[in-house]
């Protein structure tokens, strides 16, 4: 994994555009049951409740530093040995979208990924400006087509300009993560830039 130094984190003030790269939600739903009809049994209470604060950085460094490739239960066995089991057991995984918001406006919303925890995108905002009060908010449901789609939880983040690392994602700090959202890779990059 790449170490992230805190004197490495930046903050990109003026034009920007914001991608959400990658996710992970929780094998089940908050009551306990899969995320679609299916038959593999409940887990126990201990695997779907919030993760500690050191978890969920290691989860986003394990999103950010494996965007580019597929994140599968094997990746994050370091991060979450006991949850191995429960999303091997996921043949019922969530069809996922996720909406982006700044201040309360959808800016993006993604394409749906189908059978999955760990979702991945590369779609961007049109460029915006973020402020020292901006709020970003990054809200998932898991998409059915023939009943309402279940919300799986959401992200948000309340400190204005976020910081950065030296690839252009949200230090793992900005995030507050509530539901079965577990956590998100958000990059921001200069509207410029093109990659």
């Amino acid at each position: 994994m790449r170490a992230e130094e805190p004197a490495s984190l930046q903050k990109f003030r003026g034009s920007v555009q914001l991608s959400v790269t990658a996710a992970l939600v929780a094998p089940r739903k908050d009551s306990g049951l899969t995320w679609d009809p299916g038959s593999a049994p409940a887990l126990p209470q201990e695997m779907w409740q919030p993760l500690s604060k050191n978890i969920v950085k290691r989860i986003v460094r394990t999103l950010i530093d494996n965007a580019a490739g597929v994140i599968t239960a094997q990746i994050l066995t370091k991060v979450l040995p006991w949850a191995i089991e429960a999303f091997a057991q996921g043949a019922v995984a969530p069809d996922v979208i996720v909406t982006l918001y700044v201040d309360g406006n959808p800016m993006l919303v993604t394409q749906k990924v189908n059978n999955t925890y760990f979702p991945t995108w590369s779609a961007r905002t049109r460029p915006l400006v973020l402020t020292e009060q901006s709020v970003i908010d990054v809200s998932a449901v898991d998409f059915d087509l023939l009943t309402q789609h279940d919300h799986i939880g959401r992200c948000t983040s309340e400190i204005g300009i976020p910081s950065v690392d030296s690839f252009g994602y949200m230090s793992a700090d900005t995030f507050r993560c509530y539901g079965q959202l577990w956590a998100v890779a958000v990059r921001v990059l200069p509207a410029a830039q093109e990659n």
